[in-house]
């Protein structure tokens, strides 16, 4: 090995060629690329070939990267875009207050009342709803009914609404009795979380004693 790596090079043998470095791009086609840094390399490649370059496809890619991997003071990277606020985030702050709504939140809310009607009808009508729910208004539950099981509504209210209307007694119930299921959800989620807390470390005697001492 040593001797193979020592020994002198043929006049005659072929070259090897050397690594393309960044500067391989020639001045003359850099201001181009730095305008388009932003679209794909092999298109600004096909472009400057037809402007006269007679490189490859690498130099032009590597040179759009260290352009777009500037600071950004000179960078024409694109910024990040914000992250999207999650569907129960979302209706969580349509059942605010227009008081209680930060500015972020008011300045999303109106941009999705603009770009998604539909979204707009339902979030509209889960809030009268959910206002009749806190009011007790039984006498106005029927006509909530009819406005939204209109043809316009959109499918998922409609469906909502169907559930309802096969159970009246139930949703009679819920607007007339002063009593719900809360204590009963309460005590499953304690008992469930007492089960994940124990999941493979103690039997059934050891779990049994938790949950009468919680």
């Amino acid at each position: 090995m040593a001797k193979w790596s020592c020994a002198p090079r043929r006049k005659d043998a072929p070259s090897l060629g050397r690594r393309t470095r960044l500067s391989d791009l020639p001045e003359c086609f850099r201001p181009h690329v730095n305008m388009n840094a932003l679209r794909h390399a092999t298109t600004l490649t096909a472009e400057l070939q037809a402007q006269g370059y007679q490189g490859s496809y690498y130099p032009v890619c590597r040179w759009v990267a260290r352009w777009r991997s500037r600071d950004a003071a000179g960078s024409l990277a694109t910024p990040s875009a914000p992250r999207a606020p999650s569907a129960k985030s979302v209706r969580w702050w349509f059942f605010k207050a227009p008081a209680d709504r930060g500015a972020d939140q008011q300045r999303f809310l109106d941009l999705f009342t603009m770009t998604c009607p539909l979204a707009t009808q339902n979030a509209s009508l889960a809030i009268d709803f959910h206002d009749l729910m806190r009011k007790r208004d039984l006498t106005n539950v029927a006509d909530w009914f009819q406005r939204a099981a209109a043809p316009e509504i959109p499918i998922e209210m409609r469906r909502f609404v169907k559930g309802l209307q096969s159970d009246l007694a139930a949703v009679h119930a819920a607007f007339s009795l002063p009593w719900s299921n809360g204590q009963t959800e309460g005590q499953v989620n304690r008992l469930k979380l007492i089960k994940r807390q124990m999941f493979g470390r103690a039997k059934l005697d050891l779990f049994r004693q938790r949950v009468l001492a919680a």
